[in-house]
Parts: structure tokens; C-alpha cells; sequence
């Protein structure tokens, strides 16, 4: 017969399994983790193969988002002292086994023993994949609104530059008098360097939005 405790987890890890969350524990001072099933499968391990720590989940992790597991003890205590309700949050991003990438986001809070010291972390991680793509997609979608805005702007823009540059030569051509011909041409050339302007800023924002896209 199963007992109310063995219901009460297998709810958890059900639990755990829709909202792809999973729970972590580990000693202060020490490596050694608690892994919940969940965790295994959200870093694609086997719990028969895999002994979870601080330093074993490393290579696991993409190299310029380490650093902030590194020092994530030091981090939290700080956060801690400031205020013992703090939960501290990151995000980052971990390598599947072909190297792919997929987002996590880790939850970390203090525990405290009778004294008030902190003796243990607790915390969980959520594979937000898809949330991460959900918000890339908008970027994307927001970007693509910005350069729609940007491109009808710049037609109107050249529209009015390239009607001052043929009203002025249109003048010119029955212009005699050399100070109004001196005029309609200072006009067009300046139209023509505002235009030449616009088109520089123009590819200066394209190359940007190709060096650093959604």
C-alpha cells in the first residue's frame, strides 16, 4: 500500500515534471549536491552515471556563463546579509550533448540553523528554452516594426530631398540670373548631402542590427 508520504512526493516530482522545474540542495563549504529527478533530465544526465556538484555541472555550462556559478556562493551570502529574504536569480546558458544551447534559469535562497547562521543552499532550475525563444521572437518582431517605421520615414525623407534637388534643377534650366542659378545649385547640393547623410546613418544601423541580431 502506498503511503500518504510516497503520494505526497510522487505529486512533487509530477509537479516538477509539468512546470520542468527541478530542486537542488547543498551544503555551505561543501560540492556535493542533492539533485531532484527533474534536474537530471533538465541537464540531460543519467542519475546512474552523473554525481552532481558545483564543479561537475561546470562543463556542462556555456564557458562565459561559469563565472557566476563560480562565485555564486560569495554572491548569495552578500545578497543574504543585505536581505535574508532574498531569493537570488540567473540565467544561463547550458550545452546539450550535441552542443547545442538551452537557457536555465537557477533560484538559490539561504538556509539558517537554530543560531541564525547560514549552513545550506536551496534552490531549483527551470529550463526556460522556450521562454527565451518566445522573448527573441518579439525582439525579432519588435526590430522588424522599428525597420518598417525607420524605412517608411527614410522614403518620405528622400522623397522631400530628391523634390528640392529637381525643383532646383528644374529652375535652373530657365534661371539666367548667375546669383539665382548660384542659389538653386547651393539648394540641390545640400539636398543631395542631407541624402548622402541619411544613407551613411541607414547602413551604419543595418550593419549593427547584423552584429549584434535577436
Amino acid at each position: 500500500m502506498i503511503s500518504e508520504r510516497e503520494q505526497l512526493l510522487d505529486k512533487l516530482l509530477r509537479s516538477e515534471q509539468i512546470a520542468r522545474v527541478g530542486t537542488w540542495c547543498r551544503r555551505l563549504g561543501q560540492d556535493a549536491m542533492y539533485w531532484s529527478p527533474e534536474l537530471y533530465r533538465i541537464n540531460r544526465v543519467d542519475p546512474k552515471n552523473y554525481v552532481p556538484s558545483t564543479i561537475s555541472v561546470l562543463p556542462k555550462m556555456h564557458p562565459d556563463d561559469q563565472e557566476l556559478v563560480i562565485n555564486g556562493e560569495q554572491r548569495v551570502l552578500q545578497k543574504w546579509r543585505q536581505d535574508p529574504k532574498m531569493v537570488d536569480r540567473i540565467r544561463v546558458r547550458m550545452l546539450d550533448v550535441d552542443n547545442t544551447v538551452f537557457y536555465c534559469e537557477i533560484s538559490t535562497m539561504v538556509v539558517t540553523d537554530e543560531a541564525g547562521s547560514p549552513f545550506e543552499f536551496v534552490g531549483t532550475v527551470q529550463d526556460i528554452t522556450d521562454l527565451v525563444d518566445a522573448e527573441q521572437q518579439l525582439l525579432a518582431a519588435q526590430k522588424a516594426q522599428i525597420v518598417g517605421q525607420l524605412a517608411g520615414e527614410a522614403a518620405h525623407d528622400f522623397n522631400n530631398l530628391l523634390a528640392i534637388i529637381m525643383g532646383s534643377l528644374e529652375l535652373l534650366e530657365d534661371e539666367t540670373d548667375p546669383k539665382a542659378r548660384a542659389d538653386f545649385i547651393q539648394s540641390a547640393l545640400a539636398a543631395a548631402v542631407r541624402g548622402k547623410e541619411m544613407t551613411r546613418s541607414l547602413l551604419s544601423y543595418a550593419r549593427q542590427a547584423v552584429l549584434n541580431p535577436c
